[in-house]
């Protein structure tokens, strides 16, 4: 990210001027966070735009994503009540690396790409036994959302409807993907 550095010059007794001079690169942070004993939602509120986040270990929490920050593993995201695992919202550039996402259950059971303008990028993530109480047990994307995802997998999923893997209103990219034994109430 960058700002304006400004500099305030006093001219005579009565005046003083502002002047832009420049611009300053505010370096992006690295944050730490160790699972369970620290909050990755914590970390998360507390990040800035362009921000990492290394996790470790398993993170008994469903997360709400808001901004602009690569989240990086190897740890789980295990979801302890009836929510989607992780919720991405605004419109905002996300990157998650070598996560394993399981136990929602919400609209978008893992993973849950909740406004347009979202453009995530899924690299060596799992998702699996996520239930979709609606559509999209593993992945759900709504209109004008985008996600691609590289490695990984997508198993065991359900949905109450349909898309017991993905349900899919947005673009999405699939590459080496494994998806299998992912099942929903409706064809």
């Amino acid at each position: 990210a960058s700002q304006i550095v400004w500099r305030m010059l006093t001219v005579g007794a009565a005046v003083v001027i502002l002047v832009g001079i420049g611009l300053r690169t505010i370096d992006a942070a690295t944050i730490t966070v160790a699972c369970p004993g620290q909050s990755l939602q914590t970390a998360l509120d507390g990040a800035s735009d362009g921000d990492t986040i290394t996790v470790s270990g398993t993170c008994i929490e469903d997360v709400d994503i808001i901004k602009s920050v690569t989240i990086v593993g190897p740890a789980t995201i295990s979801a302890p009540s009836a929510d989607s695992a992780v919720e991405i919202a605004g419109s905002q550039t996300v990157e998650l690396r070598d996560l394993t996402i399981t136990g929602g259950r919400g609209t978008g059971g893992g993973i849950y790409v909740s406004t347009g303008g979202v453009d995530a990028t899924l690299n060596n993530v799992v998702l699996t036994a996520n239930v979709g109480t609606g559509g999209g047990g593993g992945l759900r994307l709504v209109p004008d959302s985008s996600v691609r995802m590289v490695g990984g997998a997508i198993s065991a999923n359900s949905a109450v409807l349909s898309g017991g893997g993905v349900w899919s209103r947005g673009n999405l990219t699939l590459i080496d993907i494994d998806i299998d034994g992912n099942t929903s109430s409706e064809s």
